[in-house]
């Protein structure tokens, strides 16, 4: 178990800001000329097409000075064995990360930034375990994770569960590994999808979602490694006769 936390004043923090909390130096042309590029390039059938553009839904990601915050980890790991050849490994951490001062930027209307309460996109917790079985005489290893991971995660998603598992064989010469990632395919998908998960707050009224990221498809590996030992030559001997070696 560790425990950690930190506390910072006038910290430099990433954060999306609505457009208008820009300075007009920040875009060549101007802010207006920018947003009716940005307009032509949302507006092709290829892109967004007849989806309305909407300008006050655009946040540009700036790295801001000034912003105090606390920030705490805690962590706590377990080892426990069930009969003999059973291992189990559970894991459970914490996370802490809010603001307790915003700069005059990201209080602007638009702005979903919060103080006292944890950042967007930064989860409070999370948890797993691995479970782990020898069979010795089989020369089998079977193995098999769960990872937790609950809302206000990065890819926008609802609290979900991923399965992972594994089996290692270790014949007379080498050990054959096979792994499966996702085994029962949670929040998978080709693209990201505007679902409307976990909306955020707007200062000024109303609220955002965004859009959420799939997790990778269900996917298998197989390895197969075999021990190899490399032979050097013996150093040649020395005009004296001798191998170079000292006693």
């Amino acid at each position: 178990m560790w425990f950690s936390t930190q506390s910072t004043e006038n910290d430099s923090f990433n954060a999306a800001l609505p457009i208008a909390a820009e300075p007009p130096s920040a875009f060549p042309g101007g802010i207006t000329a920018y947003l009716n590029a940005l307009q032509q390039l949302w507006s092709q059938p290829t892109v967004c097409g007849s989806a309305p553009f909407q300008p006050q839904r655009i946040w540009v990601n700036s790295n801001i000075n000034g912003v105090s915050d606390t920030h705490l980890n805690a962590n706590i790991d377990a080892q426990f064995s069930l009969g003999r050849n059973v291992l189990v490994v559970p894991s459970y951490w914490i996370d802490s990360y809010y603001l307790h001062s915003l700069s005059p930027r990201m209080e602007m209307k638009g702005s979903y930034y919060r103080v006292g309460e944890q950042v967007p996109q930064w989860p409070l917790h999370g948890a797993s375990v691995i479970v782990d079985v020898a069979e010795p005489r089989a020369r089998f290893e079977w193995l098999l994770n769960a990872q937790y991971a609950p809302g206000n995660n990065w890819q926008n998603l609802p609290a979900y569960t991923v399965w992972n598992g594994g089996v290692v064989f270790k014949p007379r010469v080498g050990t054959l590994t096979f792994t499966l990632s996702n085994i029962f395919g949670v929040h998978t998908g080709l693209f990201s999808q505007n679902l409307g998960i976990n909306p955020l707050p707007l200062i000024g009224g109303g609220t955002y979602a965004f859009p959420t990221m799939p997790l990778p498809p269900r996917g298998w590996s197989m390895t197969y490694e075999i021990p190899w030992s490399a032979h050097t030559k013996p150093a040649p001997p020395t005009a004296g006769g001798h191998t170079g070696e000292t006693e």
